[in-house]
């Protein structure tokens, strides 16, 4: 049900499916850095209608993930429509998400909209894409994809993308949009691959 809060045992996971995610739930381990958590598909969440997703405490490794564009941990999709998105990241860590050049840790499609994605005291080590991708929206009316990416207390290493790509077009003042905060993390190697570390094209508000 919506609302409801899975508690994982220590141990290994792998998902060999896509999980549709149409109701917001919350995903801990019972003890934090106890679970490793792997997937098989291109992404492991697909996020749609007023799908949410809080994850805390887990290990979660693209390395089974399968050499094909467009992967993403968590991406959203407006198929079975799409509501404004809330995920919420905690005490994670990210770790070798490099099976192809994008590989990212959460993807806006076009025609969905994030309301928040809050990253805490959280790790990203050997990204191959941008980590958090929100620049679907190109067609300059004024239409984009999240409202507040908020990054606090964080390590980022060996991002071979831009840590996030933000993309607001148009002139459009009747929004009010994006906003991104970052505060209290640290930036190893990020845009490795000349990339610059971040990509913010159009954001109203960030500090």
């Amino acid at each position: 049900e919506a609302g409801d809060e899975i508690v994982l045992a220590p141990g290994a996971y792998n998902e060999a499916k896509s999980i549709n995610l149409q109701i917001p739930l919350t995903v801990r381990a019972a003890e934090v850095g106890t679970v490793d958590l792997s997937f098989e598909r291109r992404n492991l969440f697909l996020l749609s209608s007023t799908g949410g997703l809080k994850l805390s405490g887990l290990n979660v490794t693209g390395g089974a993930a399968p050499d094909a564009v467009g992967n993403s941990f968590i991406a959203s999709t407006a198929r079975g429509g799409t509501g404004n998105h809330v995920v919420e990241l905690s005490d994670m860590v990210f770790a070798d998400f490099v099976v192809n050049r994008g590989f990212s840790i959460l993807t806006a499609a076009k025609g969905t909209f994030f309301d928040r994605v809050e990253v805490r005291n959280s790790s990203f080590k050997n990204i191959s894409g941008v980590a958090f991708k929100f620049d679907a929206e190109t067609d300059d009316y004024g239409i984009y994809n999240v409202e507040y990416l908020i990054v606090r207390d964080s390590e980022f290493e060996n991002v071979r993308g831009s840590i996030a790509s933000i993309y607001r077009g148009g002139r459009d003042e009747s929004t009010f949009g994006p906003h991104a905060f970052v505060s209290d993390s640290t930036f190893v190697n990020a845009g490795a691959d000349t990339e610059p570390l971040a990509v913010l094209h159009g954001v109203q508000n960030m500090s």
